[in-house]
């Protein structure tokens, strides 16, 4: 492809497509299409009930925020806002599992663990750690 490229284009027959529909494919990227679906805005929908239901809504209720190998593509999407929640709200707890080892923020150092590992097998330890017991 790079011998046929043309100043920065490169012609629309070298592009790849879909195999099903004929379609250009695109890099996933963060575009004005970004995670843009039915059942993206589905989810949006019962995220934010959640969020009015345990944590807007005065509830007396502990809420963990359970951040499961999420990167730093995107950390607008979940790790901002969780970081901002569990500073804002005395009820939330902010946990993150992911094979990078990193740390919780200075500004919630005491309402958070970072748990650096495989989370297969994290969780399996996590669930065996705590059958059996009471909660």
């Amino acid at each position: 492809m790079n011998e046929n490229i043309r100043g920065l284009r490169v012609p629309s027959v070298l592009l790849p497509r879909c195999n099903e529909c004929g379609r250009i494919m695109v890099p996933w990227v963060r575009d004005d299409t970004f995670l843009e679906g039915k059942d993206w805005r589905e989810s949006v929908r019962r995220y934010e009930n959640f969020l009015k239901k345990y944590l807007m809504n005065g509830t007396d209720k502990n809420v963990v925020l359970l951040e499961l190998g999420v990167g730093e593509m995107t950390p607008s999407i979940i790790k901002l806002p969780f970081w901002e929640m569990t500073y804002k709200n005395e009820k939330v707890f902010y946990a993150c599992l992911n094979q990078k080892k990193s740390s919780t923020p200075e500004h919630i150092k005491d309402k958070g663990i970072y748990i650096a590992g495989d989370l297969a097998e994290t969780l399996r330890d996590l669930k065996e750690n705590i059958a059996g017991k009471e909660m």
